[in-house]
């Protein structure tokens, strides 16, 4: 004999799925009554309830992310010049690509003639010349007689 094609087992998995659709698609029931949210106490104060600012970490703290540094494709620390360069070449092969002035230390970002980032302190030489004082926008440096002031270039906002 054939079976239908609707006999009890199906009739009942259908009311199931149906009875399911209605318990996830219908609107969530009050869990109070009306009288009762109107005297619900009020939210406590926004800047009573807001944690402190805590102390700024010292530096040292930051290693890490000098050794490896975000933007630098190869994720090392740029070459750092600790003693005076001999070499005295005829151009300037350098450019200043950035200043850190802080309370415990003044020095700069130098691009140089192989696109290399050097970090230079103050009072330290790199291709004969001397960095003399870093500022905020900028440095001077001595070779000698002779004086050289760079400047940051502005930043163009996109």
């Amino acid at each position: 004999m054939s079976r239908p094609w609707f006999d009890l087992t199906t009739g009942m998995l259908l009311l199931a799925c149906a009875l399911f659709a209605y318990l996830l698609t219908r609107p969530p029931a009050l869990s109070e009554s009306p009288a009762a949210s109107s005297a619900a106490p009020a939210p406590p104060d926004a800047a009573s309830t807001a944690p402190e600012a805590a102390p700024p970490l010292p530096l040292r703290y930051f290693d890490e992310v000098w050794k490896r540094p975000l933007f630098n494709p190869e994720r090392r620390p740029p070459v750092v010049a600790d003693k005076p360069v001999v070499a005295r070449p005829a151009t300037l092969q350098f450019s200043l690509e950035g200043v850190v002035v802080s309370s415990d230390q003044r020095s700069v970002l130098l691009r140089g003639r192989r696109n290399e980032l050097v970090r230079l302190a103050e009072g330290v030489s790199y291709q004969g010349w001397r960095l003399t004082a870093v500022e905020v926008q900028g440095a001077r440096f001595s070779r000698g007689a002779q004086q050289l002031e760079l400047r940051l270039r502005p930043t163009e906002n996109p």
